[in-house]
């Protein structure tokens, strides 16, 4: 593989003869693709929310692109916030012709009076929205909120004083809507824009310093991280482990299969050290083992997270181990 082909995959489809063929996937239509595949959308009805702006135009472009492996309908629905306003109706154009061109189905919903406020906007898109989905039945509403957007909206919410559950905002999957930006960067998405060759067009509202968001956005951001460099990347971590302290009530049980315990490794990482504890000590309740103390499960907690795949180890009468996304317990023959 060439220098300039280094983070592009490749992937064997077949084409309209029936024959086989390469394509070319870029890194972010990997990951992508890896989204797309974790979610139910078989023969499904998807209704793409898109403004005409640079990320709803990717994500029309990348939902179209993957219609040919994953076989669902798309629905374009395209929302005109009213007032006679020479952008919106430039942008209604835009989404209109792409949808034209490719046979897709256009809907359109134009506000009676203008809207000027963040507030009205997203009231009036989220509940055309929703009434759509409930006259249609529609599987699926899908927007292309991303990452940034989920920590500004994050920002926004603590600075009202709301607690983790409030900070926790968006979800990437919360039926009916659907979000699978929000594992993406803006920066990774206007990369995307330009492998594509996406045409777009953006709102000029967006640079708009009046509106607290783009404030956040354009000003606020930008000089946290100039004044402390990658001070925005831990801003953006510390928010999202917030949003995992209300994980502490939630009971999650160790999955029972012949003699063995099983946890996914996956829900262990997001575990609190509380909660750590608590599913060790159920472990050792489990296999009716009642010698043990805070001591010895800090420091199986501690060993675990140095054992690599596929290891093993016998702790307090207990074989802990990895296998592949699992960490798994059984009771050692030997006490």
């Amino acid at each position: 593989m060439s220098r300039g082909q280094s983070d592009l995959t490749f992937m064997a489809c077949v084409d309209g003869h029936g024959f086989m063929k390469q394509v070319s996937w870029s890194s972010g239509q990997h990951k992508f693709w890896r989204i797309l595949k974790s979610y139910p959308l078989k023969n499904k009805n998807l209704i793409l929310l898109v403004s005409g702006g640079e990320d709803s135009m990717v994500l029309l472009n990348l939902f179209c692109f993957f219609q040919k492996f994953i076989p669902f309908e798309i629905q374009v629905l395209h929302f005109h916030h009213g007032g006679d306003v020479p952008f919106r109706d430039s942008a209604k154009t835009l989404v209109e012709k792409f949808c034209y061109d490719r046979g897709l189905n256009f809907l359109y919903m134009k506000s009676q009076v203008l809207l000027k406020s963040e507030d009205e906007m997203r009231r009036f898109r989220r509940n055309g929205a929703e009434d759509l989905y409930k006259k249609t039945s529609t599987a699926l509403l899908v927007t292309g909120h991303h990452g940034d957007d989920l920590m500004e909206t994050r920002i926004l919410r603590l600075l009202r004083g709301v607690g983790p559950q409030g900070i926790e905002s968006i979800k990437i999957w919360n039926p009916p809507w659907l979000r699978p930006f929000l594992h993406f960067s803006k920066d990774e998405i206007r990369k995307l824009a330009q492998e594509m060759k996406v045409s777009s067009i953006e709102d000029p509202s967006n640079k708009r310093e009046d509106y607290l968001r783009n404030w956040v956005r354009e000003s606020w951001l930008p000089a946290l991280e100039n004044r402390y460099p990658g001070s925005v990347k831990a801003l953006n971590r510390s928010l999202s482990l917030l949003t995992k302290i209300k994980r502490r009530d939630v009971k999650i049980k160790w999955k029972k299969k012949n003699n063995e315990l099983l946890l996914p490794e996956g829900l262990w990482l997001l575990f609190l050290e509380e909660e750590k504890q608590r599913h060790i000590a159920s472990v050792f309740l489990y296999f009716r083992i009642f010698s043990y103390n805070l001591g010895q499960v800090r420091e199986i907690i501690l060993q675990l997270e140095k054992l690599p795949k596929s290891g093993e180890m016998v702790f307090s009468g207990i074989i802990w181990s990895r296998k592949k996304t699992w960490l798994c317990a059984r009771k050692s023959d030997f006490g």
